[in-house]
């Protein structure tokens, strides 16, 4: 019975001992900060902290605020691997320094703005600011190796410590996860996250018409791949409000217009730009198509001859034309051949002898522009079309001379 009275005691001794080693000492904590011993500084404050009573001491939450923030802003692995969450538990360990003590703190004020050490008498500048301070030059450290998401990471902290730094921590963010969903050799599960953070912060910047165009073009195009026609339609105009002159942003309103049919406000867009570039061929071309779009023939063909005036060797603009007079001439063909029995005789020889007139001309009006198209490059479609021609308008010799480039199977 002694015995194991005597053994008793023992094992109460030890768990006394135990209890006694985990309440740690915030004094110890604080020397092994200041010696930049964060292992033990973060043992110590730990423990510390498992004393209900100490846990409700604003000094005590200050010391672990500074004892994690030392661990997320170093940027040795080993020190990192202390505390993963470092980050999030000093900047809630902070927060726990506001709530249990007053506005007229030492240590809230320490937090938050300027103070003098009363031991030294130094300038002490807000820890808030050193803190996210620290955090936006370990973010740059990172983007320089290319590790963005860990640089999200401290930009988002620096922003959550120090709101006023919003703006610019969600352009950051904007930068670094765009480079993330760009780099299609990464997961795409780390890719998507990137895209939530990049549309996240781009809807800020945008909500507050941030003036850099790159972000009204990337979400432009982020939202036109998406299909979401009405968000893309509304940051192209407000990215246009801030940049008119920005063409990439221009030409995706028109895009936009076009996908949606809303073929007059593209047209109205794109007189607007042509306002400020009358020469600018691509516009006069797209300007073309838009009109051919909407039925305005005339109007469509007019602007391939602008651009052409301008350019006589815009390739689109000469076949686009070309195709105008040809498919005038065509429709010539089946209305003459109306005008024939079902012996072969024509019906009206006057009227026939009449379209056969237009066909030709037409034709003729077509030849210059495939002739000039097939000098730049020679497309099978494009060479056939000016065979045909040529041995309506019964040119052999011109006919003869390209047959040599249109294959067997060309030709039926």
């Amino acid at each position: 019975m002694k015995q194991f009275f005597f053994v008793a005691l023992i094992a109460l001794s030890v768990v006394v001992k135990l209890f006694a080693q985990e309440k740690g000492s915030l004094s110890k904590a604080q020397m092994y900060l200041e010696k930049s011993d964060l292992a033990n500084a973060k043992r110590e404050i730990d423990a510390v902290l498992n004393d209900p009573k100490q846990a409700e001491k604003g000094k005590v939450w200050f010391t672990k605020g500074q004892i994690y923030q030392a661990i997320a802003i170093s940027d040795n692995p080993q020190v990192e691997a202390l505390a993963p969450n470092a980050l999030e538990t000093a900047i809630k360990a902070y927060k726990k320094v506001e709530e249990l003590e007053k506005p007229t703190s030492f240590y809230v004020q320490r937090l938050k703005e300027n103070t003098v050490d009363p031991a030294t008498l130094q300038y002490l500048p807000p820890i808030y600011v050193e803190f996210a301070n620290a955090l936006i030059n370990k973010g740059a450290v990172l983007v320089e190796k290319e590790n963005y998401m860990s640089a999200i990471e401290n930009f988002e902290g620096a922003m959550l410590i120090n709101p006023k730094l919003d703006t610019l921590m969600n352009l950051y963010i904007f930068q670094s996860a765009y480079q993330v969903q760009e780099n299609e050799k990464l997961p795409q599960e780390i890719r998507e996250k990137a895209i939530g953070k990049m549309v996240a912060a781009a809807q800020k910047l945008i909500a507050y018409q941030y003036k850099k165009e790159f972000i009204y073009q990337v979400m432009v195009n982020y939202y036109n791949e998406k299909q979401d026609y009405e968000k893309a339609l509304a940051i192209a105009k407000t990215g246009l409000m801030l940049f008119p002159k920005d063409k990439y942003l221009n030409q995706q309103l028109i895009n936009i217009f076009v996908k949606t049919e809303k073929l007059q406000e593209a047209i109205k867009e794109l007189q607007k730009s042509l306002s400020s570039e009358p020469n600018n061929v691509d516009l006069l071309f797209t300007l073309g198509v838009l009109y051919e779009k909407a039925g305005d023939v005339a109007k469509s063909v007019e602007s391939y001859q602008k651009c052409l005036n301008i350019d006589p060797n815009y390739y689109d603009a000469l076949i686009n034309t070309a195709v105008y007079y040809f498919n005038l001439g065509n429709s010539k063909i089946k209305e003459r051949n109306n005008l024939f029995d079902a012996k072969g005789k024509p019906t009206d020889v006057a009227k026939v002898n009449k379209l056969d007139q237009e066909i030709n001309e037409h034709f003729r009006q077509a030849l210059p522009y495939l002739e000039r198209a097939i000098q730049q490059k020679e497309e099978k479609d494009v060479v056939r079309t000016l065979a045909y021609i040529y041995q309506q308008l019964k040119m052999n010799d011109k006919y003869n001379a390209i047959k040599a480039k249109i294959s067997d199977d060309d030709e039926d």
